[in-house]
């Protein structure tokens, strides 16, 4: 640690210290140097990784205090459970004996039911379910129709531009439907949901629109029927939706309601 104190403080050394301490097997010196790169400030670029190299080598050390040090920094920060962070827990679990750990986190983590990364992608009269993270936009034009989609956190997700019309949302618990990450103004990037129907488990006011991935999110649901399950607060203040879930008068404060032009140019550029 002396030494790292005399080079520059970057993201690229600490990391490699934590992953030289994690690979030779010594993850309470993995641990410590973490919590050092956290007292400096070092912004974190993919906590994520860090942490799936630390639970590696408590895994094989079988240090279960230290991995569920981890899993607890992973709940109290929100750190996005990717699957190969679950993956990671639930080895470290099970490696611990501790099988019923395991089986929660098995439970809980995301499981992908379609990554799309090509462009001017179609998908009719398909079914996309899962959990967290079902359905991962990552890149491109995608237009989706007919299509029924299944998920309780952000289980459509990533930075594509996006048309889905006449599609069966449904959200199997509380959660959010969207996590869209345009990452600025510039980019021409988000999902327009066109006369789709939006239901839930029965309960009310459970289930949020969508949140931002990335700082300039941008979701729209146009001509949209949603029940109960959507709490008042939304997200976004969606025009020309209508039923039990649509109740503008306790959107945020800082949604706003797209006027007839405004639509039409989303929605063109979507279309074509």
């Amino acid at each position: 640690m002396k030494c790292l104190r005399e080079i520059e403080r970057d993201y690229v050394a600490w990391n490699t210290m934590i992953a030289g301490y994690a690979q030779c097997g010594r993850p309470k010196e993995a641990l410590d140097m973490f919590r050092l790169m956290q007292m400096e400030g070092v912004k974190l670029n993919e906590v994520s990784m860090i942490l799936v190299l630390i639970l590696s080598a408590c895994t094989h050390m079988g240090a279960l205090d230290q991995g569920r040090w981890v899993h607890a920094y992973v709940e109290r920060h929100k750190v996005r459970m990717t699957m190969t962070l679950a993956t990671a827990l639930v080895d470290m679990y099970e490696k611990c004996a501790n099988i019923d750990k395991a089986m929660k986190v098995f439970g809980a983590g995301q499981a992908v039911a379609l990554r799309v990364t090509a462009d001017r992608c179609a998908f009719y009269n398909c079914r996309f379910l899962g959990w967290q993270d079902t359905l991962y936009l990552h890149y491109g034009k995608q237009y989706l129709k007919d299509c029924y989609i299944e998920g309780s956190v952000d289980f459509i997700f990533g930075n594509s531009t996006a048309l889905l019309e006449h599609c069966h949302i449904h959200c199997k618990s509380a959660g959010f439907i969207t996590a869209q990450s345009r990452n600025s103004p510039q980019e021409k990037t988000g999902y327009v949901f066109l006369r789709c129907v939006v239901t839930g488990n029965g309960g009310t006011s459970y289930a949020y629109l969508g949140r931002p991935w990335r700082p300039f999110a941008r979701v729209v649901f146009a001509f949209t029927f949603m029940d109960q399950c959507i709490k008042p607060a939304g997200w976004n203040n969606w025009g020309k939706v209508f039923g039990p879930g649509f109740c503008p008068s306790q959107r945020v404060k800082w949604a706003r309601e797209l006027k007839n032009e405004g639509a039409e140019q989303l929605l063109e550029s979507h279309l074509h």
